[in-house]
């Protein structure tokens, strides 16, 4: 989880960006206060009902906005996999720190 506020602000900007938004855009197409960002890089903490909203705006989860983006890739692939696969990977994961 990241340790600040100011990086779950960087977070969104970057899925803008990478969407090609601004953040205007996203922040008005989510009905979220124009000053969410700046409260965020101020310190004070989201509300998850916000970052729902936007994380569904992006086509992500939460998690994206909350984590850094190998473990957010990794969560993504992980839910692709069948209930088999899933078994199987966990089995190699905890055979990787016995």
């Amino acid at each position: 989880m990241p340790q600040t506020s100011k990086e779950i602000a960087d977070r969104i900007r970057a899925l803008a960006q990478k969407h090609g938004v601004t953040v205007k855009q996203t922040l008005d197409d989510c009905s979220i206060n124009r000053n969410f960002l700046y409260d965020l890089d101020k310190g004070n903490s989201p509300s998850v009902d916000k970052l729902s909203r936007i994380a569904q705006y992006f086509g992500v989860g939460i998690s994206a906005l909350l984590e850094d983006d190998e473990i957010s890739s990794l969560l993504d692939i992980y839910k692709k996999l069948s209930k088999e696969e899933k078994a199987e990977f966990r089995k190699y994961l905890q055979s990787l720190i016995e």
